[in-house]
């Protein structure tokens, strides 16, 4: 048996000074830094894929695209599918993965909000359903503008002849 030097102290065994551990270390943290090794991140790969897309298209009632519009998408589940926005042109684009009825919401974030939904078969058929959160108005902008006005003068009028009715009927 070797007898101890460094008995009770840090570093004990039958080596004076330290111990071999700290330099063990030193030399393993050397061989590692003179031997560049290829790091293992990941990398990024794109590709194109030909596939049946659904492209949505967003406008206003006067042509104008709903640029970058919000659109949430929910599948035939109810659920959200995706969120995303509209390109410049108001398009929007997804792959579904299953069959069914398929909703597209779209929002502008200033009030204007639209929904259509459409039916999804195998083998990209798509049957295009009513929109839903769309009234199909087959008035020009003009016209409905007139219905509008007219309607606030007869209600104005209404107005105007109660207040003339019950003043009448007041004795003076």
């Amino acid at each position: 048996m070797i007898p101890c030097m460094n008995k009770g102290r840090a570093g004990s065994g039958p080596w004076p000074g330290p111990g071999p551990a700290p330099l063990a270390g030193l030399l393993l943290w050397l061989l590692a830094a003179a031997l560049p090794l290829p790091a293992s991140a990941h990398g990024v790969e794109m590709g194109v894929d030909k596939e049946p897309a659904l492209v949505v298209r967003a406008q206003y009632t006067g042509g104008e695209p709903m640029s970058y519009a919000k659109v949430r998408i929910i599948n035939p589940q109810g659920r959200t599918h995706q969120v995303g926005n509209a390109d410049a042109r108001g398009r929007f684009a997804w792959l579904p993965d299953k069959d069914g009825r398929w909703r597209a919401v779209v929002q502008d974030g200033m009030g204007h909000r639209a929904e259509l939904a459409l039916v999804w078969q195998r083998g990209g058929q798509v049957k295009p359903g009513r929109p839903a959160g769309v009234i199909p108005l087959g008035r020009p902008l003009w016209a409905r503008a007139m219905w509008g006005l007219a309607l606030i003068w007869f209600l104005g009028g209404a107005v105007f002849w109660l207040k003339g009715r019950k003043r009448r009927a007041r004795p003076e």
